[in-house]
């Protein structure tokens, strides 16, 4: 056991000392506040600024772990990868025009510069980006915690800490080009280990269908197409796919990535790259899992505690040492390249969106990137405390962070960029709050009361559609009215 560690702390630590050092030297591009938080990066770092950005602890932890609790049903979870898609598709290029045009650096500037300087809108939006932000960052140290558990036997406060220090070191230093370039490495690690392991388990188990066959011998259940209750029956699917191919390219991390580009023609060709990605990020790991689960019902390793334990489980009990040091380097790699982002995205909240545009609009350079880096800190350890007792597995963190996405930012956003006919400064802050209340309670009920037979955000995600519209040509008609009885 004692040389099964070395080798795992070795490259563990050899990566995490690359990573580090990478991102702290890239302190040098930055100047000003808008270098720290968007940049302007060119196409290959952006490219894998996004697909690090969306392929996070969820495609190695969580969706691998669906896969092992739930079988061949949850192949069918597309939703990343034509989420994408839309970001940049539908929302992207629009939004980057209107951003550039108007030197805009986070989405609560888009929100008060949209409505005429509204401050009661870029309000509105730094509560739900701070709500949407934290929550997802709980679901990555979380899975950081849970592989440096299983694989380094440290204690899971440890490991959260470890994850937390190292993330914020070059995160604070560099800003989004530190985040960027130290993405560039860890998708690189991640795809790399990733496709070995799926290699050596099809090697070993003597392809998918030899896996599928076991499978069904062990639990005839995990090849059936559709569950008969949720999270994946058809209502629960079909609502679930309709959130998350709106929340997902709605959700902070991805629309502040748009901001980061460099120039409108990267959107030409980031869609296939995104999809490369995908295969890479959530097909292999979720194969991979369902020979764990072939390995669990043959009595080849310990069951493991909970689903999202899965893969780092059969990584750590049934390969080379040296494949567990590089898997534990890839979940790093998962985990800190969606970190990273949402403590920029996070931390500009404050110094951008509520220091130096509600408190000191005179604050110069300096003093923004010292709050920033301040700010970074602080949502960090916030994140890493709650994380030390998160609230549910990984993918109902995730899902609940990218659903309230949805039923607030998401709405709005397509509205103000396709059919800005039907939204209103009004319209827009009651599909705001209507989409956060709702969706929360719904959340709430379905996790922890009883469970909904639909996505508990998808009625919030109608409801705030329903109120968007409705208010917005209530209050427009009414300002028509308001402007002929006066002339």
């Amino acid at each position: 056991m004692e040389e099964r560690l070395l080798w795992i702390w070795s490259i563990v630590i050899v990566y995490l000392g690359i990573v580090t050092i990478a991102g702290v030297l890239t302190k040098r591009y930055v100047a000003s506040l808008k270098d720290w938080v968007i940049g302007a990066l060119p196409g290959p770092i952006i490219a894998a600024h996004m697909i690090a950005t969306l392929y996070s602890g969820m495609s190695l932890i969580g969706a691998s772990g669906m896969s092992y609790s739930f079988g061949v049903v949850f192949f069918g979870e597309l939703w990343p990868v034509l989420g994408m898609v839309v970001v940049t598709t539908v929302l992207g290029p629009r939004l980057w025009r209107y951003v550039r045009k108007h030197n805009l650096l986070t989405i609560p500037d888009f929100y008060e510069h949209y409505f005429g300087g509204s401050k009661v809108m870029r309000v509105l939006a730094v509560v739900i980006l701070f709500i949407t932000t934290v929550i997802l960052l709980v679901a990555q140290w979380t899975a950081v915690g849970i592989a440096m558990t299983v694989m380094l036997k440290v204690p899971y406060e440890i490991s959260i800490l470890i994850g937390t220090v190292i993330t914020l070191a070059y995160t604070v230093a560099g800003g989004v080009w530190g985040v960027a370039v130290t993405d560039l490495i860890q998708y690189l690690t991640f795809a790399f280990a990733v496709i070995v392991i799926f290699a050596l388990t099809m090697s070993s188990f003597g392809g998918l269908d030899q896996i599928l066959h076991q499978l069904g011998r062990a639990n005839p259940a995990l090849l059936e197409p559709l569950a008969r209750a949720p999270p994946l029956s058809w209502p629960y699917i079909v609502t679930h796919f309709a959130v998350l191919l709106i929340g997902l390219p709605s959700h902070p991390r991805m629309v502040h990535r748009v901001y980061s580009l460099k120039k409108e023609s990267y959107f030409k060709w980031l869609p296939l790259a995104c999809m490369a990605g995908y295969a890479i990020a959530f097909l292999l790991p979720k194969y991979v899992a369902l020979a764990a689960r072939v390995t669990v019902e043959q009595g080849l390793m310990p069951k493991p505690p909970t689903s999202d334990w899965a893969l780092p489980y059969y990584v750590f009990y049934m390969m080379h040492p040296a494949l567990a040091g590089l898997f534990l380097a890839a979940i790093f790699a998962a985990c800190m390249s969606t970190v990273d982002s949402l403590l920029i995205t996070s931390a500009s909240l404050f110094t951008r969106d509520i220091y130096q545009k509600l408190v000191n609009p005179s604050a110069d350079e300096k003093r923004l990137i010292l709050w920033s880096r301040v700010a970074s800190v602080v949502v960090g350890a916030i994140a890493a405390v709650v994380a030390l007792s998160p609230p549910a597995i990984i993918p109902w963190i995730i899902w609940t962070s990218e659903g309230l996405a949805g039923c607030t930012l998401g709405v709005t956003l397509i509205f103000m960029l396709h059919a800005p006919k039907f939204i209103t400064k009004s319209g827009a802050a009651a599909a705001l709050i209507t989409g956060l209340v709702v969706g929360l309670s719904l959340g709430y009920y379905d996790r922890f009361v009883a469970r909904l037979p639909l996505n508990p955000f998808f009625p919030a995600l109608i409801a705030s559609l329903v109120v968007c519209v409705a208010v917005s040509l209530l209050t427009r008609r009414r300002v028509a009215q308001l402007a002929q009885a006066t002339r």
